[in-house]
């Protein structure tokens, strides 16, 4: 059961949400995770429990290195667009599913590509979620590269030049792993 550790008014007057905080404690952010660390606002288990929140009360939700960690996504992903404003935005970071960090973790799930996005947003086959129609869209998706990127770039800056780094990207992304090594996605509410 959700266990708040701060005033529930207090909690409620704020609008960005930090779920799954770990230590990453935000000022002005109500913070929780599942495990009770100082400095959080409540305590939830997200795969199963609802957000002890008003529908359409928060303008943004930070998921950093959450997601991956969970079995029941579909529940999740109800929750947080049910509390998130329309206009409000998600914020995603996960590890790319071509690197070492999606894979050296035993406690992760489930791993995410380009388009995973556009599943979790409705964008692609809405009825995962239980939903009619699309309830968001992917407004920003930015690949943090490995340090093997960055080598492979210098080395062929050259052709780069010549065929332009969206279709050197493209090729990057397509023959090797460990190029990427986790997305940065923005899905906004409609």
């Amino acid at each position: 059961m959700v266990e708040f550790l701060k005033p529930e008014s207090e909690v409620k007057s704020k609008v960005m949400l930090n779920l799954g905080s770990g230590t990453d404690i935000r000022q002005n952010w109500i913070n929780a995770d599942i495990a009770k660390i100082d400095g959080l606002d409540f305590v939830i288990d997200i795969e199963s429990e609802e957000l002890p929140l008003d529908d359409g009360s928060i303008s943004l939700i930070l998921l950093s290195h959450v997601i991956e960690h969970v079995d029941n996504i579909r529940h999740l992903l109800n929750e947080i667009f049910r509390v998130l404003k329309p206009g409000g935005k998600l914020y995603i970071i996960v590890p790319a599913f071509s690197s070492n960090g999606a894979f050296q973790d035993p406690t992760h799930v489930r791993f995410f590509t380009d388009e995973t996005f556009k599943y979790l947003s409705g964008e692609y086959f809405d009825y995962y979620f239980g939903n009619v129609g699309q309830r968001a869209k992917v407004v920003l998706l930015k690949r943090r590269r490995t340090s093997y990127y960055n080598q492979l770039y210098r080395y062929f800056s050259p052709i780069i030049r010549l065929i332009g780094k969206r279709r050197f990207d493209n090729y990057v992304d397509n023959l090797f792993l460990n190029m990427t090594k986790e997305y940065h996605v923005i899905i906004e509410k409609l």
